[in-house]
């Protein structure tokens, strides 16, 4: 925030007999997720708190790509997440970015577009799995891969 200080009333320009000074700041933080999650484990870190057993399947690679458990990537972002099991379809809603995608298909709806969508959303052990890349990158966040550690750092939003 910026203040205006009436040169007549400035403390520093006119301080009062004691020599004392009242000041006041607005500092306002941006609140950032962070979430790390590795292939093949279902424990994860979100905002620097270690989470056994966070996800109800770990992470996997499917066509090079990794897949992450929708509603616990959705629900650590604090996005609005809903399942209709009539159509298959699950949605994400974070910030006015809306993502559509339907179990087996590779066509996805991103703020009403249709977009191409691969690998497609998958059920895996009753669990739907969805690629993260695709995910975090249209919401707004951004995703780094740690080959060397099989590791998945998401930041939101995008630093």
């Amino acid at each position: 925030d910026i203040i205006v200080v009436d040169p007549t009333t400035d403390p520093i320009l006119n301080p009062t007999p004691d020599h004392t000074y009242s000041l006041r700041f607005n500092i306002n933080f941006a609140t950032v997720t962070t979430i790390i999650m590795t292939i093949g484990f279902k424990d994860a870190t979100i905002n620097g708190q270690y989470v056994r057993n966070a996800m109800p399947v770990p992470p996997t690679i499917i066509n090079g790509s990794s897949m992450v458990p929708f509603r616990f990537l959705g629900e650590s972002l604090g996005a609005k997440i809903s399942w209709d099991p009539n159509a298959y379809k699950v949605t994400y809603e974070l910030e006015g970015n809306k993502i559509e995608m339907w179990i087996g298909q590779t066509v996805a709806k991103v703020n009403g577009q249709s977009v191409k969508i691969n690998p497609k959303p998958q059920i895996i052990s009753g669990s739907t799995v969805v690629p993260v890349r695709f995910i975090i990158e249209n919401l707004g966040a951004e995703v780094e891969w740690y080959g060397a550690t099989k590791t998945i750092l998401v930041r939101y939003p995008k630093s």
